[in-house]
């Protein structure tokens, strides 16, 4: 598994957990400080949450980078989960955009849509916020979850998974 980390205090949390406990290889490679992508070794991908927006590329080249291989990625089947940021640049990456919404702090309830996801999820339940953009659903991508104040809150497109909530806390 390779973590792509956006800001040092934006951990993989219970995701990191679980993947030691499994004894999986994890790297986790903070762009915020390296500004690049390395060729990846992995299977599975993990895009974090950071405080920039997808839209600042010419601040944060390696955006452009990141979007490029989630297409790849996606088109390969291999597994990619976004979380906050993660999701929006999924999103993105299949020509959705992303933009500023009401800002989300703190806790609040999504709508599981559909049955197929995730069955054995209660239909709605509480998940953490944290971010000030939105994404609309890209051609192809499925809403997952729906929200009250941000209705766009987790899509699949592929072999992609975004979540705009923080399951990593």
């Amino acid at each position: 598994v390779t973590i792509l980390q956006h800001e040092r205090n934006e951990p993989a949390g219970i995701f990191m957990d679980s993947i030691r406990k499994s004894g999986v290889p994890c790297s986790e490679l903070p762009l915020n400080e390296t500004n690049e992508i390395p060729p990846l070794q992995a299977t599975h991908l993990i895009i974090m949450g950071g405080p920039m927006s997808v839209n600042d590329e010419g601040d944060f080249p390696w955006l452009r980078t990141e979007k490029q291989i989630i297409r790849e990625w996606v088109a390969d089947g291999r597994p990619v989960l976004g979380i906050c940021l993660g999701a929006q640049l999924i999103a993105s990456s299949f020509g959705a955009p992303v933009y500023p919404c009401r800002k989300e702090l703190g806790w609040s309830s999504v709508k599981a849509i559909g049955d197929g996801f995730f069955p054995e999820l209660p239909r709605r339940f509480k998940v953490f916020q944290m971010h000030g953009e939105t994404f609309d659903i890209p051609r192809g991508a499925t809403l997952v979850f729906h929200g009250t104040e941000v209705p766009h809150q987790a899509l699949c497109i592929g072999s992609a998974l975004g979540f705009q909530f923080h399951l990593e806390l």
